[in-house]
């Protein structure tokens, strides 16, 4: 990966760090090491980690070119199959997976369980990914649910 990746990387976390920050009322940063940290260390598992509060989500954060939300009707989501399972290979047993991304010029998605947010189901695309219904929603609608809660 090279450099401008990495820094793409790294400002989408840091980008997501802060709506996240705002909207929980809890703050959040890049974990160290890009994720790489949390690897072996359970207390922080995924792209971010909360400062001041228990972890009861797992941020998956991805900013890549070469997807399409039209790719959940014509199968192609190849890209969304391997970031869900690699945030459920991250994330301890008992807090939430979050997957969020995007690209270029395109509004933030989430992708979280479904039998997490039932609440969330009229504003959603539910899809199914490795067995579990998943619903895909704005970033902002779904903050926007915690900052109004």
């Amino acid at each position: 990966m090279g450099s401008k990746s990495r820094n793409k990387g790294a400002g989408f976390e840091n980008q997501v760090a802060k709506l996240v920050s705002a909207a929980l009322g809890v703050t959040y940063k890049r974990t160290p090491l890009s994720g790489g940290w949390a690897k072996g260390n359970k207390i922080a598992a995924g792209d971010l980690v909360p400062i001041d509060s228990e972890q009861r989500f797992c941020f998956e954060c991805k900013k890549v070119e070469g997807w399409a939300l039209d790719g959940f009707f014509s199968g192609n989501r190849a890209l969304f199959s391997s970031w869900w399972q690699q945030l459920l290979d991250e994330c301890p047993v008992g807090i939430m997976p979050v997957l969020v991304f995007s690209r270029n010029r395109a509004p933030i998605y989430v992708a979280v369980r479904k039998k997490d947010y039932t609440f969330l189901e009229s504003s959603c695309l539910i899809v199914e990914e490795a067995g579990e219904e998943l619903l895909i929603i704005l970033l902002e609608a779904l903050l926007r649910h915690f900052h109004s809660s």
